[in-house]
């Protein structure tokens, strides 16, 4: 009987019939065998897998069904006769081979699970602080409007494009009647927005940053202001139209990607529980399969947006704050002569200053780090823990096995998940595989942030490590493709992971080229004037690039060499 429910209605029966003195209450289970299949001839050289499920007395140990099932005597004849058609490859494998016997459901207990508990208390603080934040009545008791009016002169938020808050201040305080000048945070800041000092600038809940960093005192009503619904849904919910100057192209190429991802998915999710598995052979020698075989691709449009927003909008205050852009304008700024105001310096005053300086660009490294770890990470372990308890009522509960074992892996390789490392680690040990995007982009903020410090010091010093990083992603990706000669196949795009796909050689071309992007853009705001045959040749070139690396893999798969070249370099081009 190989259903769950019928196993349960047999209990159900078995409950309600009447049972004579002295005799014992039978109680039936279910339990899932999975079987290894492996007929060489017949399928292929790659095993398949059946699951066995058999409601049997409750009493059956885990052995007892397994010696059941191998003494099966047509397991023994089906084992015989494929015997020496399997051996021809070299080895002798069994046909059918049982892999493991598990009874659903399972011994695991959702509500004595610690970490359910730890979540549920999570859930519960952040829901009442954002309904105690969200409420008419705040920390000091008064309503919100009554607050705001107060605080506020001038026109309402949202009327125009800069707002003024006056501030009163006692001795000792600073200045009387400072001034605080709020402006909105661009759309396309993807959180990226780094102050004059080149450190994220953290953004407050109602859309607003402060340009005086220094003078903003925070209190606890600024601090619990931060979970309001009405103004943070108002910001992500808004439709206004963005600033002359804001990059709303990323829009689009987060769209097209985004659909581009989801197609690969939709289709890796139906292959894996579909019946006809030979519709998937001749699918994956379609030409329009390709898109799929090789939508890796749309991930690196991702890169690409990182590296250009967080390049572009560094340059843009930068410019603002009045520091300096370019290596030779960093040079002249913190020159001895240039700081001391003569033509010589005291050599001890200068490596004072140099070590001010370098101690200083230290310092705004570490907190622009800082800033986006601790934005992330809660919500990121959050995920975490909250997929491991799913997966681990889901596999205690479901008679099919799931294809991922998030419920072992997080348990165990948790920490490397929150290091943002787990990239560095085999495939099989990693927790949410979709996860090595995010230690990627971590990686790549780490070393675009400092070189854009390094550049405000010296900018050819900054350009030479970036293409150095960039020439070195290259040699590296060819040196591993050619080590494991690795041979690149559109049916199965991920046989390379561990050793190029979800690693930081292969993925930070495109970051790098985004990095360019921003600087071009952040120099040259205005597009250039480009005669039509020119532009005409230019569209052509990029096209036809792109088309080639989608579509131009033929028959499928690619030799040792090419594949070398087409890993290294393919990833950037696009």
């Amino acid at each position: 009987m190989g259903s769950l429910t019928f196993c349960d209605e047999v209990n159900r029966v078995l409950r309600l019939t009447p049972m004579p003195p002295g005799a014992r209450q039978l109680e039936m289970r279910f339990f899932v065998a999975k079987i290894s299949v492996q007929l060489e001839r017949l399928l292929s050289t790659q095993s398949s897998s059946i699951l066995l499920g058999q409601c049997l007395p409750k009493s059956c140990t885990i052995d007892d069904i397994s010696e059941l099932l191998r003494s099966d005597p047509m397991l023994s004849l089906l084992n015989n006769s494929t015997l020496n058609v399997v051996a021809t490859g070299g080895t002798a494998v069994s046909a059918l081979t049982i892999t493991h016997v598990r009874p659903v459901p399972g011994s695991y207990n959702l509500w004595s699970d610690p970490k359910v508990f730890a979540l549920f208390t999570v859930l519960t603080v952040m829901g009442a602080v954002i309904a105690y934040a969200s409420c008419g009545t705040g920390v000091d008791g008064k309503p919100k409007a009554a607050r705001y009016s107060k605080k506020a002169h001038g026109p309402p938020f949202g009327a125009e494009g800069n707002h003024h808050i006056k501030r009163e201040r006692g001795d000792g305080g600073g200045r009387m009647g400072d001034a605080l000048e709020m402006h909105k945070i661009n759309v396309e800041s993807n959180n990226n927005v780094a102050g004059g000092n080149g450190q994220q600038a953290p953004a407050a809940a109602d859309g607003v940053q402060y340009k005086d960093r220094k003078e903003t005192r925070f209190s606890l009503h600024d601090i619990l202001a931060c979970f309001d619904v009405g103004p943070n849904a108002a910001s992500i919910l808004s439709v206004e139209r963005a600033n002359e100057d804001s990059l709303t192209c990323v829009h689009g190429l987060r769209l097209y990607s985004l659909l581009w991802t989801v197609l690969v998915h939709t289709y890796l999710q139906l292959f894996a529980v579909s019946e006809n598995r030979f519709g998937r052979k001749i699918a994956e020698r379609s030409f329009l399969y390709q898109l799929v075989g090789n939508a890796s691709f749309s991930v690196d449009t991702f890169f690409f947006i990182s590296g250009l927003l967080i390049v572009y909008l560094y340059l843009k205050s930068v410019s603002k704050s009045g520091q300096p852009t370019t290596g030779k304008q960093a040079e002249e700024r913190t020159s001895p002569a240039a700081v001391a105001g003569t033509g010589t310096r005291e050599p001890s005053t200068g490596g004072a200053h140099r070590d001010a300086t370098l101690g200083g660009a230290t310092r705004k490294v570490g907190l622009s780090i800082l800033y986006r770890y601790l934005r992330l990470t809660p919500v990121y372990w959050f995920t975490i823990v909250t997929n491991e308890i799913i997966l681990k009522w889901t596999y205690d509960r479901s008679v099919f096995t799931p294809g991922i074992i998030d419920h072992i892996t997080c348990d165990r390789f948790w920490w490397r998940n929150i290091l943002y490392v787990n990239n560095w680690f085999p495939f099989t040990e990693m927790c949410m595989i979709w996860s090595w995007y995010l230690a990627n982009d971590m990686q790549f903020y780490v070393i675009a942030i400092v070189l854009l410090m390094i550049s405000s010091r010296n900018f050819r010093l900054a350009a030479g490590l970036l293409f150095l990083c960039l020439g070195g992603s290259w040699l590296l990706s060819i040196y591993f493709s050619l080590h494991y000669r690795y041979t690149h196949k559109v049916a199965d795009p991920f046989e390379s992971f561990d050793i190029l796909y979800d690693k930081p050689w292969q993925r930070i071309g495109p970051y790098i080229v985004g990095m360019i992007t921003g600087y071009i853009l952040h120099r040259r705001p205005n597009a250039p004037r480009i005669v039509p045959p020119l532009r005409l040749l230019l569209w052509t070139i990029s096209t036809g690039t792109l088309i080639a690396l989608i579509f131009g893999v033929w028959n499928g798969e690619l030799s040792v060499h090419w594949t070398a070249w087409y890993v290294s370099v393919g990833h950037t081009g696009k």
